[in-house]
């Protein structure tokens, strides 16, 4: 049936010209026709709707869609429900329908001869006389013939009863829905709506591990093993699948390795991963398997956390009033043995705690876990008290940020206990030689250094085979980490007897005390182990060292002398008779052979000689070290032997070896050479000379110890006599008394 828009019908059907049974017809007709057009498009429209709820669901069930998509999908299907309401329904419901269109409606169902059509096209005009009449007799007969329409059958039922019949099918499934699956069905109907965003109940169910809120966050440049778990207690899939979105839109899908093989009742998961490498930028995910969807995904990345570590040093007691220190830690941090150290980190980005491992040497790892409760900068530094240092320590620290992301690999941290090292004893026994007498003197100097201080000092001794003992030498309070010493120790105290040994030694003590340590360290200088002789075994032992020096000597004069008689006989070869002949390059290298030969004795005896002056001079040393020292010996030593020697060292032998520099360099002609060569010939016959001067009063020397070693050879006869009368007159005595 069609309708043709006309003028509104209840202008037509309230013409004056048509008749009331015809209108009554009429409005009947268009009742029937707009329940009719009722029943089908409310049918229609529940089947849309209906259909439009199945496919969301089914849409959402497929993709398990975000709100977002999901509340586009919803307005959608609002809009094209609207539209099938508005197209199907209100438009056909609410369109005018003329009189015309009915009668057309009429006609073709009824055969009427067209007169109601006709009289309802007539009765529009006003109709007078003759058409009168004709318009009533045609409305008469339309009258006559329309008392044979029945309305009812006028239209078709089965559109509006399929209609109907489908829309209760599909509500009865919705109805079914509900009452077999009312949970799914209240939350299907609540995630249609975007109410809500449980996930759809599947028959397989993954777990994805170490998201929260759908994100899981990762250290840049950090590799990521992607873990999802699928629960053993319902289906599980033979294959797992990851789809990821990088930022510039480029996709991948991979399929995930399966860990193990999980059991059912025995295993609650079996576990299934997949691993990024080097992750350098964010990426959504999907996760696939079977029928389970993970959508929304997100991997973040963030800075790995890390951080700049520093030991607090509260130093120990034996280091006087040191304040604290910081010290930078290095791979290795060096603590001296009994500090208090703390350490502090400053990270790069906030923290929500850090673990810290200290593994001490010999002893099982103690973990620290360090929270960290405060906000904003704050929260970038953290402090843990490591002890008193003992031994040696390893540090592992692992950092964990606000994102729960801990650091690539720990930072590490080693601290070497040092133990304070024992004074350093660069002191000696000077003056003194291996023998010494009862009533000697051994003076020690030298230096004493300790990092944090020297205590004390003494001298070690020990007597024969006897026990070792301590003679105190000095005090420092407070200690000196530098010492400058100069002490003596007598040894008249002791009562010594000629033929004993005495082993003598330096030692000293630092400040070092800790509880567990509580004696100091002690530093040890080198041992002397002396004879104990008497003056005149003493004496005797130095005047046989007088008597070697002076066969020394005499060997270093015997060899200047030969250097003077080589620099005598280096003689021009255009003077020499029966001389061959020479070329200028020949005479020019042996007369540069004979210079070089006279430096080099020269530089060997000077040095030679002034290891003579400082024997002689050592020699005087032990005579008063010893108390066996006279004032002539002392000056014959130094005034007239070991001062001489040095000048000429200092004086002599460098003007010889200018004139030996200056004859290498002269000209090469027989005039220049004989005037360079006379000058070095003075310079070396000065220093024989005085040579020859010393050697006489070493022998004086040797003179004037033999004669005191006469007359002591005499005193001590004389007292032997002296002794051997007082006996015999105390033997004459006794017999008299005895008679």
């Amino acid at each position: 049936m069609t309708t043709t828009e006309q003028k509104p019908a209840a202008a037509s059907s309230r013409h004056a010209g048509l008749a009331p049974e015809l209108r009554a017809l009429l409005g009947s007709v268009r009742g029937h026709l707009r329940r009719w057009l009722w029943l089908r498009g409310i049918a229609v429209s529940i089947v849309a709707l209906v259909g439009l709820f199945w496919l969301l669901v089914a849409v959402d069930w497929k993709f398990e869609s975000p709100r977002d998509v999901r509340l586009v999908l919803l307005v959608t299907a609002v809009a094209a429900l609207g539209y099938l309401v508005s197209r199907y329904l209100l438009s056909r419901v609410f369109a005018p329908i003329s009189d015309r269109s009915l009668a057309l409606l009429i006609e073709r169902q009824y055969p009427l001869d067209d007169s109601l059509l006709t009289a309802v096209e007539l009765a529009r005009h006003d109709w007078q006389g003759v058409g009168r009449e004709m318009f009533d007799a045609t409305v008469a007969d339309a009258v006559h013939r329309a008392n044979w329409v029945k309305v009812d059958k006028l239209f078709d039922v089965r559109p509006p009863r399929r209609a109907l019949v489908a829309a209760m099918f599909a509500l009865l499934t919705m109805l079914g829905f509900s009452l077999v699956a009312g949970g799914t069905f209240r939350l299907a109907v609540a995630r249609m709506l975007t109410v809500s965003n449980s996930p759809w109940p599947r028959a397989t169910r993954l777990v994805p591990v170490g998201f929260r809120d759908g994100e899981l966050v990762v250290a840049r440049g950090n590799d990521l093993r992607l873990v999802v778990n699928a629960d053993t207690s319902k289906v599980v899939p033979d294959r797992v699948t990851v789809r990821y979105w990088a930022p510039d839109g480029s996709r991948e899908q991979k399929t995930m390795v399966r860990v193990g093989n999980a059991q059912a009742g025995r295993d609650p998961y079996q576990e299934f991963e997949f691993r990024f490498q080097s992750v350098l930028e964010p990426l959504r995910l999907e996760i696939r398997g079977g029928d389970a969807r993970l959508r929304d995904l997100r991997i973040r990345v963030v800075e790995s956390p890390s951080a700049a570590l520093v030991v607090r040093c509260k130093y120990p007691s034996y280091f006087g009033d040191q304040p604290e220190r910081v010290l930078p830690a290095s791979a290795t941090v060096p603590a001296p043995l009994g500090s208090e150290l703390t350490l502090l980190a400053e990270a790069n980005k906030p923290l929500r705690w850090a673990k810290i491992v200290q593994a001490r040497a010999g002893q099982p790892p103690v973990t620290h876990r360090v929270d960290i409760k405060v906000a904003g900068d704050a929260a970038r530094r953290f402090e843990l008290p490591l002890g008193e240092v003992d031994v040696d320590q390893h540090l592992q620290v692992t950092l964990h940020d606000t994102d729960e992301v801990e650091n690539r690999e720990p930072l590490r941290l080693s601290i070497t206990a040092v133990p304070d090292v024992a004074p350093q004893v660069q002191a000696r026994i000077v003056g003194i030689g291996s023998a010494i007498t009862p009533s000697a003197r051994l003076p020690m100097r030298g230096k004493l250094t300790d990092d944090h201080g020297v205590s004390s000092v003494w001298a070690n001794y020990q007597i024969d085979e006897g026990s070792e003992l301590r003679h105190p030498l000095a005090q420092f309070r407070p200690p000196k980490t530098e010492v400058q010493l100069d002490e003596g120790f007598e040894v008249d105290q002791l009562k010594l007897k000629p033929g004993q040994k005495l082993i003598v030694g330096l030692q000293a003590s630092d400040n070092f005390r800790l509880p567990a340590s509580p004696t100091p360290n002690v530093g040890r200088g080198d041992r002397y182990l002396l004879d104990v002789v008497t003056p005149p075994q003493l004496r005797a032992l130095l005047e046989a060292r007088e008597m070697n020096l002076r066969l020394r000597y005499e060997t270093i004069l015997a060899t200047m002398i030969d250097t003077r008689n080589q620099l005598a006989q280096m003689e021009p070869a255009a003077t020499a008779k029966d001389a061959p002949a020479e070329t200028p390059e020949q005479r020019r290298e042996r007369r540069q052979q004979i210079v070089s030969r006279a430096r080099q004795n020269s530089e060997k005896s000077a040095q030679e000689i002034l290891g003579v002056a400082t024997s002689f001079d050592d020699i005087g040393a032990e005579l008063v070290n010893n108390r066996v020292d006279t004032s002539e010996l002392l000056q014959r030593l130094r005034d007239y032997i070991a001062e001489p020697l040095r000048r000429l060292v200092g004086q002599g032998f460098p003007r010889f070896n200018q004139q030996l520099t200056a004859l290498d360099a002269s000209a090469d002609t027989p005039e220049a050479q004989a005037a360079a060569r006379q000058a070095a010939l003075a310079a070396v016959d000065a220093i024989l000379v005085e040579m020859q001067k010393i050697r006489d009063k070493m022998l004086e020397l040797e003179d004037f110890n033999q004669a005191l070693e006469m007359l002591r050879t005499i005193i001590a006869t004389q007292q032997e006599i002296d002794q051997d009368t007082k006996k015999r007159r105390s033997e004459k005595i006794r017999q008299l008394i005895e008679d």
